[in-house]
């Protein structure tokens, strides 16, 4: 049965704690930003990288505003009653399927890096552990009165070698007219990625999926590949619905588990259980719902899959054959 350990807390009781107050600490993050200017003795706008900084505020949370609510093998869940968090750590996903995990927590300030550092590459997408890494490179296009600008160091493919130390403040340029910028878009984002994290116990944590159980069939059947079950975080387009199960249907998707495997004649996989399952300490902060979030998955992979379970490889292969002539008609 599934095993639903005992806790004190409850969303009421979450809700009180958040009511009673909550701390704020704040950030400075430096960025770049463009702006289409008319510089002096000229008639036409041009572009100029300028930098700036922006105060992100992010919320400060204790143990009763930020209660532990599930758990995943060695990672820890928590729910401020609206949403998940967990600790933002290396390697993460690796301790849902082999229970192998790092807990070196992020420092924060690699947390708050930017694009200070030539060593970058060329990641245009902030990277999870250090979420204001380059998050304004997607914003370094600038439309002005209709008209499409870019600038000449992203045309050339040398963005990635931009540092902020190689640009001056908007106080510093000279110009006759300033068309426009993007400086609020970008000011804005830097908010935006703040209020996806909170400091708990000296610790940097980020929103997270909620985990749940997700049956996975490999190979064309009779132990060809097998059946399985692992926790997972998201869906899976290419699964139907019918192949998930919340974090308390745990049986409910051992029983599925094993007569999707034993219809498929992998008898070396039954019992399908996953390797960690997950433990409930806040029912209520379990809210997945796969039956009514999730779609049918992918119709080749369908097709296949009841083939195989009506009449074992063979009748995979046949359906494979099947669906493969449609799609080419």
């Amino acid at each position: 049965m599934t095993h639903l350990p005992t806790s004190n807390a409850s969303l009421s009781s979450i809700n009180a704690a958040h009511k009673a107050g909550v701390k704020l600490q704040t950030l400075t993050i430096p960025f770049l930003y463009e702006a289409a200017i008319i510089p002096p003795r000229c008639q036409k706008p041009r572009i100029v990288t300028l930098t700036d900084t922006v105060d992100v505020t992010i919320r400060v949370l204790n143990d009763e505003q930020l209660p532990l609510a599930m758990k995943v093998s060695d990672v820890s869940i928590h729910w401020d009653g609206k949403q998940l968090f967990r600790q933002l750590t290396n390697n993460h996903d690796r301790a849902l399927h082999y229970g192998d995990f790092d807990f070196t927590p992020v420092p924060l300030d690699d947390f708050v890096t930017v694009a200070t550092s030539r060593d970058i590459g060329n990641s245009y997408s902030p990277m999870l552990n250090s979420p204001f890494c380059n998050y304004w490179r997607n914003y370094t296009n600038l439309s002005v009165d209709g008209n499409f600008f870019h600038h000449s160091l992203r045309q050339c493919g040398l963005l990635n070698k931009l540092s902020q130390a190689d640009f001056t403040s908007k106080e510093d340029v000279a110009c006759r007219e300033w068309v426009a910028d993007n400086r609020d878009d970008i000011a804005q984002k830097a908010q935006k990625i703040a209020d996806s994290y909170v400091f708990h116990n000296g610790a940097v944590y980020t929103t997270t999926g909620e985990p749940r159980y997700q049956i996975n069939t490999f190979g064309m059947g009779s132990n060809n590949g097998g059946t399985g079950m692992f926790v997972v975080m998201h869906y899976n387009g290419n699964i139907g619905k019918d192949c998930y199960y919340n974090a308390l249907q745990y049986d409910q998707a051992c029983q599925v588990a094993d007569a999707i495997a034993e219809g498929r004649g992998d008898t070396k996989s039954i019992p399908v259980r996953p390797r960690n399952t997950i433990e409930v300490y806040i029912p209520e902060a379990v809210t997945c719902s796969p039956q009514t979030e999730h779609g049918d998955g992918d119709p080749f992979i369908n097709s296949i899959e009841a083939g195989i379970q009506l009449a074992g490889p063979i009748g995979g292969l046949v359906a494979m054959a099947a669906s493969t002539s449609k799609m080419s008609q």
